[in-house]
């Protein structure tokens, strides 16, 4: 493998551990960070590529980005919540009342671009999947 390979094998695998994280901690996005992952392997290996494509918890999100730049339709929910959750959580425990101030807009805001994601059916991310899987 050369330098170039491994150093986006270890980029991908740095961003994949951040996103898995992210997926813990409140307010860490974790979608950036997994197709930043995918971006990465693509440039490194197509088997990690492909291994990341198929896993069951980031291959949906990340397939549904792919297609049409949407997200699955059980993540929209689960997301929105996680927003309204992680920023209310926030305003309580910060002890800064003009950081709470600025939390408000940015939790509506960070709230109407997720609710503006298009979603994708499960047909077609099912069917995405199974032509991954395949190769």
């Amino acid at each position: 493998m050369d330098v170039r390979r491994l150093f986006f094998a270890s980029a991908g695998f740095a961003a994949l551990t951040l996103g898995a994280i992210a997926a813990i901690v409140p307010l860490i996005p974790t979608t950036p960070f997994v197709l930043i992952a995918a971006g990465c392997f693509a440039k490194s290996s197509p088997r990690l590529e492909r291994w990341l494509a198929c896993h069951n918890t980031f291959g949906p999100i990340l397939l549904a980005w792919r297609i049409e730049r949407a997200m699955p339709v059980w993540a929209k929910p689960r997301a929105l919540v996680m927003v309204v959750v992680g920023f209310c959580f926030s305003i309580v425990i910060c002890p800064v009342v003009p950081v709470k101030i600025l939390l408000v807009p940015t939790g509506i805001w960070v709230f109407r671009r997720v609710y503006r994601v298009p979603v994708i059916d499960e047909i077609q991310l099912q069917a995405a999947m199974d032509t991954i899987q395949a190769k």
